[in-house]
């Protein structure tokens, strides 16, 4: 009867495949000193994975937010909104076309790393929350600037604000737990090896 040898010592320091909770796929494998392994991607195949979210989302919502103006006409130039009685703490016009764009870029690339962090708890609760409150602002200036609901656009600011705020505060312990994924002094333990399967 034939019997099955020990494996060489080498093949036990590869690893198959990345971890199915984070849904990483990676050519390399993060092994301890203390022969555990931990399976990571590589740092440049994460790089690149948030590279094309964020390639896709902030153009995405930025585009979002320049129909969303364009259709209301939320400019200086809107008749109605130029006899309104403004605050003499109101900003200028050309402040609002320099911040909203700002504002937007910031927000998707929050957003992106979110999308990208697949496995990380609350990561769908972040998603929707942050769904919810991009759309609440993009409904916000159709309804001021359009159908002229100044109460209504008002109330539409509370409860993007309170969104706005829960998603940020979720966002925040979803990127906590990515933070805890490789312990600090853990991290200059860890060597890079090929791995031989997918």
């Amino acid at each position: 009867r034939r019997t099955i040898g020990r494996l060489p010592n080498w093949v036990s320091g590869l690893v198959v495949s990345a971890p199915p909770a984070y849904g990483w796929s990676s050519g390399f494998s993060a092994v301890k000193d203390d022969n555990r392994m931990s399976q990571l991607a590589s740092p440049g195949q994460l790089r690149m994975s948030l590279v094309r979210w964020a390639l896709f989302v902030i153009p995405t919502i930025m585009l979002l937010g320049f129909v969303s103006s364009l259709i209301s006409g939320s400019s200086e130039e809107n008749r109605w909104y130029q006899e309104l009685v403004k605050p003499d703490i109101q900003p200028p016009g050309w402040a609002f076309g320099v911040v909203w764009p700002i504002l937007y870029f910031i927000t998707g690339l929050a957003f992106a790393i979110i999308l990208n962090a697949r496995g990380a708890p609350q990561r769908m609760l972040g998603i929707g929350l942050f769904l919810a409150q991009l759309i609440l602002n993009l409904a916000w200036s159709p309804l001021f600037f359009v159908q002229h609901q100044v109460s209504s656009a008002l109330y539409l600011i509370v409860l993007i604000l309170g969104t706005a705020i829960a998603t940020t505060f979720v966002f925040g312990r979803i990127n906590r737990h990515l933070n805890r994924y490789v312990p600090q002094n853990q991290r200059s333990r860890i060597r890079l090896r090929p791995a031989l399967f997918r």
